[in-house]
């Protein structure tokens, strides 16, 4: 990864903070140097030389973390290019979803991942070729419909090698899989590598009672809003059984915001019944990032949904941050984490918010990005050259 930091010293004042440690906001002063936060306090003196940058009437809070998206956007056609994304969205952190497997991680690793300005880390997928034929509209494959492509071997000699980067296992298990392997296969990969398996699911088949069996504490499902008859909520809005049992087991739930992934309807009666997500991943691709835009209106449209705004920020915050185990790093304002911070405005207005279902959400107020900085240093709008396989998609 490029080092971004810098010896150049801030001092940020007057900024209502956000410590998920209190779920509160406090009005604090922070000073920063050498890509760390050195002090944070209710009034700290500027140093001499010290450039001041006032904050008031702005929420500061630790760098957004999306802890689902498609990032590989060198081998993945569908993949969005996260230093794109990040000087918008205050999000400092990046966690790829399986779009990488264990034949073309290294490529990830090598072309994406190090040369980044921004933190990228990665679940692993299952599949040896990871996700490179989906979203290809001329091939009608997806990786896990051969079984010989998921190969427990290779998948955790990749991960051994690269457990600075990789923090799980992915498996897609998409509408119409009719193969239990890949989830067989990958929970074998995470008992042996100590390490979470995150599980895509859609309406069935399979189902989700076809899923449980193999989920263990700490796994997480992704897409837990998704629409259909057999999703999280039934038809008199009460969260069902199977999905219950999964969260008594400890098994943990992302959002995947994407399209088809989130119902408006669902996500409305399951925050209602008190079936709350650990993660707002957005689930980020070239095909939905103007609908999904960036964690900050993945934010916003959860919070007009019904989920609290102290709780929809440690969502995205402090929440991923320790289950990549980087909870004493970043995640939070205070001495001695690095500065990767997201300078925010709570505007107020009449928002209103579409899904693919047909179903509205009207917000009166949406959290708006105005400045990522990333160990100190704001992050810097980039563009790149146009990619030439982009007509692949579909």
């Amino acid at each position: 990864m490029a080092d971004t930091q810098s010896s150049n010293k801030l001092l940020l004042t007057g900024a209502q903070v956000f410590d998920p440690s209190t779920l509160g906001f406090q009005r604090w002063d922070v000073r920063i140097g050498d890509g760390k936060i050195l002090d944070v306090g209710p009034t700290l003196a500027a140093r001499a030389g010290e450039p001041v940058q006032d904050c008031r009437g702005k929420l500061l809070l630790p760098g957004l973390v999306d802890f689902h998206l498609h990032c590989f956007r060198q081998g993945q056609v569908l993949s969005v290019d996260a230093e794109d994304v990040a000087p918008c969205a205050g999000t400092t952190t990046f966690v790829d979803g399986g779009s990488s497997g264990s034949m073309n991680f290294q490529a990830f690793r090598e072309h994406v991942i190090e040369p980044a300005d921004v933190r990228i880390l990665a679940f692993l997928n299952i599949s040896a070729i990871g996700m490179v034929s989906v979203g290809a509209s001329t091939v009608s494959f997806f990786e896990n419909d051969d079984d010989r492509l998921l190969d427990v071997a290779s998948a955790i000699e990749v991960i051994e090698k690269n457990r600075d980067i990789l923090v799980g296992v992915k498996v897609r298990m998409y509408t119409g899989l009719a193969s239990l392997a890949a989830l067989r296969n990958g929970r074998e990969v995470a008992e042996r590598t100590r390490l979470p398996m995150m599980v895509h699911i859609a309406p069935g088949p399979p189902s989700f009672e076809d899923i449980l069996p193999f989920l263990r504490a700490g796994d997480i499902v992704t897409h837990i809003y998704h629409g259909g008859a057999d999703s999280l909520v039934n038809a008199n809005g009460q969260v069902r059984p199977a999905f219950n049992e999964a969260r008594t087991r400890g098994v943990e739930f992302d959002v995947g915001l994407d399209r088809v992934h989130t119902s408006f309807a669902v996500a409305r009666a399951g925050l209602a019944a008190g079936f709350l997500p650990h993660y707002l991943g957005t689930d980020m691709t070239l095909l939905n990032r103007r609908l999904t835009v960036d964690v900050p209106t993945t934010i916003s449209k959860m919070v007009a949904l019904g989920l609290p705004l102290e709780t929809a920020l440690t969502a995205a915050t402090a929440g991923p941050a320790a289950k990549v185990g980087l909870g004493k790093i970043i995640g939070g304002v205070e001495p001695g984490m690095e500065a990767d911070l997201a300078i925010c405005e709570l505007c107020e207005g009449n928002f209103v918010y579409k899904d693919t279902y047909g179903n509205d959400c009207r917000a009166t107020r949406r959290l708006v990005p105005l400045q990522t900085l990333r160990r100190g240093k704001p992050l810097e709008k980039i563009v790149r050259k146009i990619r030439k396989y982009d007509f692949l998609m579909k």
